[in-house]
Parts: C-alpha cells; structure tokens; sequence
C-alpha cells in the first residue's frame, strides 16, 4: 500500500491550469487519507506555485487553506512542500498555527557544496558539523529534514529485546539521525533497515553510532554515515528510548525537522529557522570560491585572487563590493 505522499493538491491545478475549487480539494484530501495515504502536500504561498484566478485556494496554500485542509483530515497529515529561501522563522510559526506539521524542504544537494555550507554555518558561529561522523557509502549525498532517533542501553536480560521498530513512522524524504552516543560496541543499522528505507522513501541516516552490512549498503547505493562500523548488532544491547526529541552530538544540537546536509565530506545539521539565511549565503560563498578559480586559472596570483573576491568575508555580493569579475 502507498503511504506516503499525495502531491495533487500541490500542482495539480497549477501546472494543467484546469479549475480545482475548494470542495474538490477538501473532498480530494480526505479520500487520499482514506486510501491508505499519510500526508496531502501543499506548496506554500511564497513558493513557485502563484495565485491564479479560479483555482480556488488550492494554487496558493495560504494560511486560511492550511488550516481548511488541516480541519478536514487532522493537521498531522498536512505537509507544506518550500524552498528554504521562501520560508523563516515567523513563517514556521505561522504555518504551525494553520495546522501544518511536516514540511519538505527543497535544497539541490549539487548546490551548495558540502564546504561552502560548512563556512557559512562557522562565519554565522553556528555549530552545525556532525563531529566523527563519516560516509560509509562513497559518492552520495543527502539532503533532508532531520529524523531523530534515541537509543538506550539494555539494563538487564529479560527476553528478547529488539533494537527498535520506527521506520515506519518516518516521513518521506526525510533523513534519519541516529544517537546511540558514538558507541563502537554495537551497531544501530544494517542491511534490514537499509531496505526498509528505500521501500518508505527515506532519503538517508546519519548514526552517531555504529552500522554493519556495509557492503550490502554500497550495492544499493544508500546514504549512509556513522561513526563506526562494527558486527555486533545492537539486539540485547541497546534499545528505543524516544523518537522526535532534540539530540545532542558532539555539541551541535540536532532538532526534529533540522535539515541534514551529508557527502563525501561528512555531515552538518542545519537549524530550520536558519536554513534561508544559511543556504543564501553559502551559495554566495560558492560563487566567490568559483570565481577566485576562474583568476587563478586565467593566470592570477591565488594571494592577489582572494583580495579581489574579498576572501575574508566571501558571503558579500561581488556586484555589492564592486570587485572584478574574470
């Protein structure tokens, strides 16, 4: 059965330009839940998706139809789809209010760089870099809202007691942030819930921990990172202590919802309320770091190249500092 996402609501009217009128939505939003469907998506109103004329409110997912939507099928089932630079703090509250819960943020994992993000985070002093925490699986990146996970250690041995069973709570798209306390002696992911994943449409998992079956996990080309990588399983070890609770790792916080940029390089945590201003400056960064190449490359001195581009301070606009463009 299909339990992720239903996206009709979201562009459906937009794109095919045909009338969608609020009872449809309404009506549509709550036959969707009752098919077996977990989430009706929404692009939210400072997003691509306009107001257009006789499309009702569905083209515009304001607050006013959040919170019709939320009324209809329960706010836990709405999920607002957004482009981090059209959303802030104010915002989430906001749209909170309405009655949404889950939202999609859309960030390209080609751009920014895991780098650029990673200065962006230390010039606004913001502890974002998941220490010790590496890719087990070469080449791949991820980008998503944080799912957080918590285990416990198993105090005593009264019959079997299993890991934990909580993928099939975790949203679409979302990335899994396992905190088992960096530990080595057990693993808190494998092959098992490595396929279990890919069938939800988790987009990747982070462990501050250990996993095994790595070889099982490169093959199928999954985004995983942790910080080891041991055989013995965690069953009789360690066990469930909560999901969606704040964690702490290696003294970057890691919030439900947080995004989780990962590659090649390791991981970072970005808080939500500050992925527009992060990603908006950390592209800036990209572009300054691609234009001292281009000078250097053109034959310029790598000293007089990070003059030019204002390499102390590569968030400011080269069209604002009047510096030359090569």
């Amino acid at each position: 059965m299909l339990t992720n996402i239903d996206v009709t609501l979201r562009d459906g009217g937009y794109r095919n330009n045909f009338f969608f009128p609020m009872n449809y939505a309404l009506a549509h939003a709550k036959s969707s839940i009752r098919a077996g469907l977990k989430w009706v998506e929404i692009a939210y109103r400072n997003g691509s998706f306009a107001s257009i004329r006789d499309i009702g409110l569905t083209g515009r997912g304001d607050d006013d139809y959040i919170q019709a939507v939320a009324d209809e099928i329960g706010p836990g089932r709405v999920c607002l789809i957004a482009h981090p630079k059209n959303i802030n703090e104010d915002d989430l509250r906001s749209v909170y209010d309405a009655g949404a819960r889950l939202i999609r943020i859309c960030i390209d994992p080609r751009s920014p760089r895991h780098a650029s993000v990673a200065d962006t985070l230390d010039s606004l002093s913001i502890p974002g870099v998941l220490a010790g925490i590496a890719p087990r699986v070469p080449g791949v990146t991820v980008v998503g809202p944080a799912f957080t996970v918590r285990y416990r250690r198993v105090e005593g041995r009264s019959g079997f007691r299993n890991a934990a069973n909580y993928l099939d709570d975790v949203p679409p798209g979302s990335v899994v942030v396992v905190d088992n306390g960096g530990s080595l002696e057990c693993t808190n992911w494998g092959s098992l819930l490595t396929i279990t994943a890919g069938i939800r449409g988790v987009a990747g998992t982070v462990v501050h921990g250990s996993a095994r079956d790595v070889r099982e996990i490169i093959d199928l080309g999954y985004p995983l990172f942790s910080t080891g990588v041991t055989m013995f399983s965690g069953k009789n070890r360690v066990e469930l202590d909560r999901t969606q609770v704040p964690l702490e790792i290696h003294g970057t916080a890691v919030a439900p919802g947080d995004v989780i940029f990962a590659d090649d390089n390791g991981a970072l945590c970005i808080p939500l309320e500050r992925v527009s201003e992060v990603v908006g400056r950390a592209e800036q960064v990209q572009q300054t770091e691609a234009g001292i190449c281009r000078a250097v490359r053109g034959g310029c001195r790598l000293d007089i190249a990070r003059s030019m581009f204002r390499y102390d301070q590569p968030w400011i606009d080269s069209s604002a500092t009047g510096r030359a463009q090569l």
